[in-house]
C-alpha cells in the first residue's frame, strides 16, 4: 500500500468506532491501518475485532503499546517496520471526508511530493475555518526556490501526509520532544527542513475535535521550539527572518488566537471561562521574550508582507486582547 494510516489511542475518551468509521466509509481503500493502542479496557477489544473484519487481510495492524516504551518510541518501531510510501497520524478526534484518501492518493500518483498538505478546520473547544495564506494551492512547490510553505504552512500536524522515510528519520531521534500529534511543530518544521517538495490541496479538508486544553500546552512548545531552534540554520537574514516568524505566528497568532477563542466563546456560552490561566501566563511570558526583540520582529520580511503584521503591537501580549485576534484573520 502507498498510504498508512497510523493510529495512536492513549487515554483518549474516542471510541475506536468513531476512529475507524472515518477510514471504512472512504471511497478509495488501497490503504494500511496501524493502530497503537495504551491500556485498552474490554470495550476497546471488542469494537477492534470488530473493525478488523471490515480490513480485511494484512491491512489492519494492532500494536499494544509497552508500558517500558513511551508512544513516540512505538511509531518509530511501525514506521521503520511499514512498506507505505506515506503515512498519516491519524489522532483520534480527526475527521475526513469520504474523498481524501482519493485524493491524497492521486497527488501521490501524479506528483510525489514530500509533504502533502490539506485545508485545516477546527472544532471542539474552538470552531473556526483557517485561511490559506500567501501558498499556491495544487502545485508542486520546490523549496529550494520558494520558501512560502515553510512560512506559511499551518503549525499543526494533524492536517499533513508525509513521506515515510521522513518520518522515520524524525521518530528515530531520541532528541523527539514532542508528545503532541495533533498541534506538534518540532515534528512539521524538522520535517520540512529535510524536505524538498511540498503541495496543498485546497479541494478536501482535514477537520480535528479537540477537546483537551493540554493539546496547547506552552512550556512542552517552549521545549519544542528550543529544539528547533538548535537544527534551524540562522546565518542570514532570511534564514534568521524565517525562524522568527514561524515562532511569532505559532506563539502569537496560533496559540494567543486560539486560547482568547477559547476563553471569549466558552464565556458566552456557558458563562463561565474555562481554567487557562497557567497556560496563558506561561504564553505570556514567552510572548514578552519574544517582543524584546521587537526591532527585529517590525523589520521581519516574512511578517512585513502578511495581515499578522498588525498584530506586531505589545497590546497583543495582554491575555485580553486574544480573544480579536483570530476575528480578524478568518
Amino acid at each position: 500500500m502507498k498510504l498508512n494510516f497510523i493510529i495512536p489511542v492513549s487515554n483518549s475518551d474516542v471510541t475506536i468506532n468513531e476512529i475507524i468509521r472515518n477510514l471504512a466509509r472512504q471511497k478509495n481503500q488501497y490503504f494500511d491501518i496501524s493502530i497503537i493502542i495504551d491500556k485498552p479496557n474490554d470495550l476497546f477489544l471488542e469494537q477492534i475485532f470488530a473493525a478488523k473484519k471490515l480490513f480485511k487481510g494484512s491491512r489492519f495492524k494492532l500494536i499494544f503499546n509497552s508500558k517500558r516504551q513511551s508512544m513516540n518510541q512505538t511509531i518509530a518501531k511501525v514506521l521503520e517496520e511499514s512498506k507505505s510510501l506515506y503515512t498519516h497520524i491519524f489522532t483520534p478526534g480527526v475527521d475526513i471526508e469520504n474523498d481524501w484518501t482519493e485524493t491524497i492518493l492521486k497527488i501521490i500518483d501524479s506528483q510525489s511530493p514530500d509533504i502533502i498538505e490539506t485545508r485545516a478546520n477546527y472544532r471542539g473547544m474552538i470552531k473556526y475555518d483557517e485561511p490559506i495564506i500567501k501558498i499556491e494551492t495544487n502545485k508542486l512547490i520546490e523549496l529550494k526556490t520558494n520558501n512560502k510553505p515553510i512560512a506559511y504552512s499551518s503549525p499543526i500536524l494533524f492536517n499533513k501526509v508525509f513521506k515515510t522515510r521522513l518520518l522515520k528519520s524524525i521518530y528515530s531521534n531520541p532528541l523527539l520532544k514532542s508528545n503532541n500529534k495533533q498541534y506538534s511543530v518540532d515534528i512539521i518544521y524538522t520535517a520540512f527542513l529535510n524536505t524538498e517538495t511540498y503541495y496543498l490541496v485546497d479541494s478536501i479538508v482535514t477537520r480535528d475535535w479537540n477537546y483537551n486544553i493540554t493539546n496547547f500546552n506552552v512550556l512542552n512548545f517552549v521545549k519544542e521550539w528550543n529544539y528547533i531552534k538548535s537544527i534551524m540554520p540562522c546565518e542570514t537574514k532570511t534564514q534568521n527572518d524565517l525562524y522568527q516568524f514561524i515562532k511569532f505566528y505559532h506563539y502569537q497568532i496560533f496559540l494567543a488566537g486560539n486560547l482568547g477563542h477559547i476563553s471569549h466563546w466558552k464565556m458566552m456560552i456557558y458563562g463561565k471561562k474555562i481554567n487557562t490561566t497557567s497556560i496563558e501566563n506561561q504564553l505570556v511570558n514567552e510572548l514578552n521574550k519574544m517582543y524584546s526583540d521587537f526591532e527585529s520582529l517590525s523589520n521581519n520580511m516574512f511578517l512585513k508582507s502578511t495581515i499578522f503584521y498588525d498584530f506586531l503591537d505589545e497590546q497583543y501580549i495582554n491575555i485580553d486582547n486574544w480573544k480579536y485576534i483570530l476575528d480578524k484573520i478568518i
